[in-house]
């Protein structure tokens, strides 16, 4: 044989033995092919198929809950199945009832409730376990969902108010230093005003204005009198109307008020401030002691026109040229005029 020859014949060796390891791969490694159903068609489905006799396959989900995916004889039973002329039967395998409660399987697919294993499909979707600590979501047994609380509406602020308000006593006498205690009670701070008023609605007094205090008990005295003091005028006997305001220090608006009587008693006659100092009656003045007379003294000139008158109003007589008195009339106005020079 030439070398030609055995050239060609080792060639077509190769290619035949290539050509057997290559099906024989596809078999292998593509069971379902063309290929891999005929091999299996010449082995052993064809006698089953002799006999018209369905195949029948076993499952076990004890062994199905260990595995994601099934097992390799399942897989290769339900292959061979599909080549039967008869549907195949299977034989499900439970797991046993004897589980606790929330004990969960298969990736949180199944979960143990009452003995009973349950699964989350969209049949259970949403449900929650008996104890609702797990809810079926997305095919798994998880916590429950947060639920979505709708926020609360904002609530009102509080108000104030004015409470626990009285008078003690209602009935006092403040000429017998008797005073009135006004108390009330704040549940928040507060803008205060206490006033007094009188029978006529007259404003009699103001006790607090605007007087901001804080959340508590208060009381406030009044003395009966116009300006609230002890030593004040003492209003008139009567029924007299304390009130009270309560502002917001925010807002200045009024949030409450209260008012409450009271009796002022007391006899007329002490009317008039008895607390006060009687003032003291002013001794009467004595009278000033009468001027004592004074006698004017007569000055130089008053005498000399005396004289002058005297003379000029004297009674013609024998001597009244050259008689003697003609003597006293020259001697008087002489003796004047010597004494004003001798004082000079």
């Amino acid at each position: 044989m030439s070398d030609s020859n055995k050239n060609t014949i080792k060639i077509i060796g190769y290619f035949l033995g290539g050509l057997i390891v290559a099906v024989a791969l596809v078999i292998i490694i593509f069971p379902d092919s063309g290929l891999g159903r005929l091999y299996k068609g010449s082995t052993g489905i064809a006698s089953e198929e002799a006999n018209n006799e369905p195949p029948t396959f076993t499952i076990d989900l004890d062994e199905a809950a260990t595995s994601s995916t099934p097992s390799s004889a399942a897989s290769t039973a339900a292959a061979d199945g599909e080549t039967g002329n008869q549907p195949p039967s299977f034989d499900i395998t439970l797991p046993e009832s004897t589980c606790a409660d929330n004990d969960t399987k298969t990736s949180d697919a199944l979960i143990c409730q009452n003995g009973e294993f349950i699964f989350c499909d969209e049949a259970n979707e949403g449900a929650k376990t008996a104890d609702e600590s797990k809810q079926c979501r997305a095919g798994k047994w998880q916590t429950p969902a947060a639920e979505i609380v709708e926020p609360d509406e904002p609530a009102e602020p509080e108000k104030i108010e004015l409470t626990k308000v009285s008078a003690d006593p209602e009935k006092f006498d403040p000429t017998d230093n008797e005073e009135t205690e006004i108390s009330f009670t704040l549940n928040k701070t507060a803008k205060v005003t206490i006033e007094i008023f009188d029978e006529n609605d007259d404003k009699v007094v103001t006790i607090t204005d605007d007087e901001e205090v804080d959340a508590d008990s208060w009381s406030e005295k009044w003395y009966g009198t116009e300006r609230n003091t002890e030593t004040g005028l003492v209003v008139e006997p009567g029924i007299y109307t304390y009130s009270i305001t309560a502002r917001n220090p925010q807002t200045d608006e009024i949030e409450d008020t209260a008012n409450g009587k009271v009796e002022v008693d007391y006899e007329e006659v002490n009317a008039v401030d008895p607390k006060a100092t009687p003032p003291t009656t002013p001794a009467p003045a004595t009278p000033p002691a009468p001027a004592t007379p004074v006698t004017p003294v007569a000055s130089v000139t008053d005498r000399q026109n005396a004289a002058a008158m005297a003379l000029n109003n004297a009674t013609a007589g024998r001597t009244v040229d050259n008689g003697p008195g003609i003597l006293i009339y020259g001697i008087f106005p002489l003796v004047g005029y010597l004494f004003t020079r001798r004082k000079k």
